[in-house]
């Protein structure tokens, strides 16, 4: 019913706050990779807080949710009991006392294994050389140069990278659409943008476009 009653007020042209900010910034990726399937150079905006490389130019500022995958050491006490009297009441006390030590280990697994950690909402900045993230009061860089996997989901609003020495990061958000068109550029190429089966959708909004091109910023290397 919720999804019905949904389509009906979108259907007469009423959106809420978050589902408005969600149609600009989906039609902010659809014009920016529209423009870069053109050629055309995308805008770029001035980030002041933020000093830039020889060469890089800034092209968004905005928040999204950031999390990590990795796991961790952890380390748990057994505790030992010692117990006499009734067979049965020697029999309880250690079968707790089991029970407790698995307990305590089946945690320990749980908080030990590879997972998604640090979630939170981040500053965003994204360049022609990096990914930025304000995280805890702390820039993080991440290179597209330094990528090795990454998986642009842009109906999902996320965008996964993955990183030799650097545990994976995933981006979501209402911006993450147009992250994802500048990430799959400087990643894998102007032809990237007009065959990645995630960027699809994306594409439907856009035309036919000539051959010639002009160049963009090149990236850190």
């Amino acid at each position: 019913f919720r999804a019905w009653a949904r389509r009906r007020r979108h259907a007469r042209g009423k959106f809420t706050p978050a589902e408005t900010v969600q149609r600009q910034a989906w039609s902010h990726a659809e014009h920016l990779l529209g423009d870069l399937l053109r050629r055309q150079t995308p805008a770029t905006i001035r980030v002041w807080d933020l000093i830039p490389n020889q060469g890089e130019v800034f092209f968004s500022d905005a928040s999204a949710t950031y999390a990590r995958y990795y796991g961790r050491d952890v380390s748990y006490s057994r505790s030992s009991t010692f117990a006499f009297g009734h067979p049965a009441f020697v029999l309880a006390a250690l079968g707790a006392s089991a029970i407790g030590n698995a307990s305590r280990r089946s945690r320990a697994e749980s908080i030990a294994r590879e997972q998604w950690r640090e979630h939170q909402s981040v500053r965003l900045v994204v360049s022609n050389q990096r990914l930025i993230c304000q995280v805890g009061g702390q820039w993080l860089s991440f290179y597209y140069s330094a990528i090795t996997a990454m998986y642009p989901e842009v109906e999902q609003w996320t965008l996964i990278c993955q990183f030799d020495s650097a545990p994976p990061i995933m981006l979501h958000g209402e911006y993450i659409p147009a992250a994802s068109v500048i990430t799959t550029l400087m990643t894998h190429g102007l032809e990237a943008l007009e065959e990645h089966p995630s960027l699809q959708r994306l594409r439907n909004a856009t035309e036919s476009l000539p051959d010639h091109h002009s160049r963009l910023t090149s990236g850190k290397e």
